[in-house]
């Protein structure tokens, strides 16, 4: 049975538990949720010393495992086996016979992190036949900011859009990095507060003025002045807006104007919210017509960059090349 995180995580907190739970996919993040709350909360303390066990993949081979889980509790209803690096695991058909049979006094929690497991196979089916299956599928960047809004609502704590977006901008899709942030933002600022973008250069350590949403603001806009700030901040600290990251996001962000360009509704369609898409209706105006040159733009500079026709040119001065390339179309 295949759950979401939200309905995994309510049978959790009612009880409601199954032999095995199979998580597996790109991020890591929603995994380790729930494995921690596994092992801070099914056993009581003094069931857990001779019930639960933390395995590493690495340290026990698939027959181990089966065997682990054959044993039967002491003085408890169940026991728990969380197995963790589980994506390194070369053997399962080995475990085939336990998954299409499960001892039901044994709760074997399988992290499989930052791949899926293979769904074509035998053993998959097994597992998905008398298992709990979360699949943690990276979540889509237009989704950040709303999602950073909920988990600082669950701190009690309140953020301005602009504030979020510079989370999501700057920190990516890395749901540790910003839980991370957000963790400092709930010790930083007490209950009921409202954060803003001040508040995250001074806490995050994110720069209001100099960031890759500045930067994708200044393209759109053409803004001459203020891209010339950007390029210069960039071109002296290349380690903290590295080229790859700058493209990356380019990338993305022209993407969106495209969108932008087939006007309103096509961004609605696409779930981007009103405060991200005033800036992508401004830069679909001066690029009309212009998007598959800034794409090859920064096809080049990122082939460039990975050494492709260009005979070691300094990052710097190939990302404020490649910026004013862009800018000046």
């Amino acid at each position: 049975m295949t759950l979401t995180f939200e309905k995994l995580m309510q049978n959790l907190h009612d009880r409601k538990f199954a032999p095995i739970y199979l998580l597996h996919g790109e991020e890591a993040w929603f995994i380790d949720q729930i494995a921690d709350y596994i092992e801070a909360n099914v056993l009581t303390d003094a069931e857990k010393s001779f019930n639960q066990q933390i395995i590493y993949a690495r340290d026990i081979d698939a027959v181990g495992i089966a065997n682990a889980c054959m044993r039967y509790p002491m003085m408890s209803e169940r026991q728990v086996i969380i197995l963790k690096e589980a994506q390194t695991v070369k053997d399962w058909d080995y475990l085939q016979t336990y998954f299409e049979k499960p001892v039901p006094t044994t709760m074997l929690v399988i992290c499989h992190k930052y791949k899926n497991f293979d769904k074509r196979t035998k053993v998959y089916k097994a597992v998905e036949a008398n298992a709990t299956v979360f699949e943690s599928k990276r979540m889509d960047e237009k989704k950040l900011p709303d999602w950073i809004v909920a988990q600082l609502k669950l701190h009690k704590r309140n953020i301005k859009p602009q504030a979020a977006m510079l989370m999501a901008e700057h920190l990516g899709s890395n749901l540790e990095n910003i839980n991370n942030a957000i963790s400092k933002l709930a010790m930083a600022k007490s209950e009921g507060a409202s954060i803003d973008e001040k508040d995250i250069e001074e806490h995050v350590g994110i720069s209001r003025e100099y960031n890759i949403w500045e930067l994708n603001s200044a393209l759109g806009k053409k803004d001459m002045k203020k891209l010339a700030k950007l390029a210069f901040f960039i071109t002296t600290h290349s380690k903290e807006m590295p080229m790859p990251i700058i493209t990356a996001t380019l990338f993305g962000f022209f993407a969106k104007v495209a969108i932008a360009q087939q006007g309103k509704e096509a961004l609605q369609k696409a779930g981007i919210n009103d405060f991200m898409a005033r800036d992508l209706i401004a830069a679909a105006g001066h690029y009309k017509g212009k998007i598959k040159q800034v794409m090859d733009i920064l096809l080049e500079y990122d082939l460039r960059f990975k050494g492709v026709d260009d005979t070691g040119t300094p990052e710097p001065e190939l990302t404020k090349e490649m910026l004013y390339r862009i800018a000046f179309i």
